[in-house]
């Protein structure tokens, strides 16, 4: 288990580069790895936009995925430009919710010292869909 987070660490943490694109976008201050239950790993970098076009590293690592044919995730890393574990922001939450159908099983680092990590479900335990997660 600790191999698989420092190997998916390690991959975020290559990809960390903030760089400007104009003085409107920026890019590639926060990243993130997502384990899949196929134990492929996706990577990808936020992107900052003046406008309502900005993407999380989340969102982005999860369109790499969807688009090689995938969607079952085990694992979460995100880091800032720090190279600091961060937690995902609120709006991809429920997003991370709505995707993944074991929401009780989905990890996201929490701590890479002592490789603690959080069930996605514990952080929105009352979200509004469960409902349908308890009907299959």
């Amino acid at each position: 288990m600790q191999k698989e987070w420092l190997e998916m660490f390690e991959k975020a943490r290559r990809i960390i580069s903030p760089k400007e694109v104009s003085p409107f976008i920026t890019y590639g201050t926060h990243s993130c790895a997502i384990l899949t239950d196929s134990k492929n790993i996706y990577t990808s970098v936020n992107i900052s936009s003046s406008l309502d076009i900005s993407s999380t590293a989340e969102k982005n690592a999860i369109t790499k995925m969807l688009n090689n044919g995938e969607h079952r995730i085990e694992k979460i890393l995100l880091l800032n430009e720090l190279e600091v574990v961060i937690l995902p922001s609120k709006d991809c939450f429920e997003y991370l919710v709505e995707l993944c159908d074991d929401i009780d099983n989905t990890e996201i680092l929490t701590d890479l010292t002592d490789f603690k990590s959080i069930k996605l479900i514990e952080l929105l335990p009352d979200w509004w869909g469960t409902f349908r997660e308890k009907k299959n």
